[in-house]
């Protein structure tokens, strides 16, 4: 409930905001601002080679605080050195490789603050991760909402007050990252001591070296189309494009802070008891497919009228892919449950084969068809790869990780919202009308979950007494 709280107070600070970025920003500062995000979003998935994800994970392993002080200092200090060494580089002598590859993205200064805003994101990586692995949401969240306000805050001075534009939007960016490192760094020194391990290195890494290409995989799935539509449609379109995903990106979001409460304690029921969590796990994961199913039906039915409330008319174009992009996440938050038993099972070399794949897929198809199609192909080819990584690592989990899933629970979820968004999507009329049709569209969910009998007699009895308990409060 507290990292849901959080993303909730993360996407209301988006939302609030984005009339005004829509507003001082243009279509094209926008597909900048994207292509920019998309950069720093890979290099900080390179630099680490993925050393924050073994934090969790040894956090569990570890049979003493002074073991787990040298283990978290022992990465640390790797991403760190990592990190900087590899944007003295890229600043230096990586000016000819991004004029190649990011060819509408001026180097200085565009390109060199994506550079430095990626090595300053290292500082969170160690302390989150210690944070989720210690079942403190509230301080995860704190350091979350605080950090988006800081940066939010920044960008309003240099793109509304100074009219900075795109490049006032990447400066403020960089600038709220530096100035978090400091207490991000002060946090992570209580929690770890000052000593480098290589034994502890080495295990490190044959943990998260696997995640690696996984990482960049998974980089390509989500946002290489960015880089792909650079060279086919003007930035314009882009930044519509980007504008729509990130009302779509709310599912990753969603699942996201539900998988934050769940990874550790996943690691634990199957620590603790074995092959006996699976019963109540099993009960878990039919919850939440429920729970992001719900989340989707939400941005399907309302996400182009909220564009129409929230943006400038320039930007409107982007509703058409807010609900392809949402069902493209809707599999990715589904994904998230296999892979994670891929984790807790120490097989993390076999997540690459299933988002490597997608990811190859994903800019095959983007080559061929956004030539031709544009920005909704692009959505398209990114819903597809999603659904195809979801059905090869269940299969692959099913395999390493036997797991009792509620198949029929979760397939009458699954059809319910494939009829609802159907349902909504074509019963669009003007606003505000508009608005009571989607209502109707989502009442109507619950009653097909109802009628369908997802719910059993137990769960249904226990939802009416929470009910009867809650009544008397409102």
């Amino acid at each position: 409930m507290v990292y849901g709280v959080g993303t909730v107070l993360l996407r209301s600070v988006g939302l609030l905001v984005l009339p005004l970025y829509t507003h001082f920003l243009t279509p094209a500062d926008y597909g900048i601002v994207a292509l920019s995000a998309t950069l720093t979003a890979f290099l900080a998935i390179v630099f680490p080679l993925s050393l924050y994800s073994a934090v969790a994970r040894f956090y569990f392993l570890t049979s003493s605080d002074e073991e787990r002080r040298r283990t978290n200092g022992t990465i640390w200090i790797a991403i760190l050195i990592l990190g900087l060494a590899a944007s003295a580089c890229l600043d230096l002598v990586g000016a000819p490789l991004f004029r190649w590859a990011y060819a509408d993205l001026p180097f200085s200064p565009f390109v060199r603050m994506s550079i430095w805003t990626a090595f300053l994101s290292l500082f969170n990586l160690v302390p989150l991760n210690l944070l989720q692995a210690k079942e403190q949401p509230g301080a995860y969240v704190a350091w979350s909402v605080g950090s988006v306000l800081l940066t939010a805050g920044m960008i309003l001075i240099f793109v509304v007050v100074l009219r900075q534009g795109a490049y006032g939007y990447l400066f403020a960016t960089l600038l709220a990252n530096f100035v978090l490192a400091t207490p991000l760094a002060i946090v992570t020194i209580r929690e770890c001591a000052f000593a480098f391990d290589f034994k502890i290195l080495r295990r490190a890494l044959a943990f998260s070296l696997p995640l690696v290409p996984h990482g960049v995989a998974s980089w390509a799935l989500g946002l290489s189309d960015r880089a792909i539509l650079m060279h086919f449609v003007p930035l314009g379109a882009i930044g519509l494009y980007s504008l729509g995903y990130q009302f779509g990106a709310v599912m990753i979001m969603a699942s996201g802070a539900i998988s934050n409460a769940w990874i550790p304690f996943l690691y634990k029921r199957v620590a603790a008891q074995g092959k006996q969590a699976n019963a109540g796990l099993a009960r878990l994961v039919t919850y939440y497919t429920l729970a992001v199913c719900t989340i989707a039906v939400l941005l399907c039915l309302f996400s182009r009228d909220a564009i129409l409330l929230f943006t400038s008319p320039p930007f409107h174009g982007a509703s058409p892919i807010v609900p392809i992009v949402v069902i493209g996440y809707l599999f990715n938050s589904l994904y998230i449950v296999p892979a994670n038993f891929l984790f807790v099972s120490n097989r993390t070399a076999y997540l690459p084969i299933a988002t490597m794949g997608a990811a190859v897929l994903n800019i095959l198809l983007n080559l061929v068809l956004v030539p031709r199609y544009g920005i909704i192909a692009a959505a398209w080819t990114t819903l597809v790869a999603f659904l195809v990584t979801l059905i090869v690592t269940l299969v692959i989990a099913s395999r390493v990780f036997p797991f009792p899933y509620e198949y029929r629970r979760i397939a009458l979820i699954l059809i319910s919202t494939a009829i609802v968004v159907a349902g909504g999507l074509q019963t669009y009329v003007a606003l505000p009308i508009d608005l009571v049709v989607q209502s109707a569209w989502l009442v109507a969910f619950p009653l097909l979950l109802v009628l369908s009998g997802v719910m059993s007699n137990r769960e249904r009895e226990a939802l009416g007494a929470f009910a009867r308990r809650m009544l008397p409060r409102v």
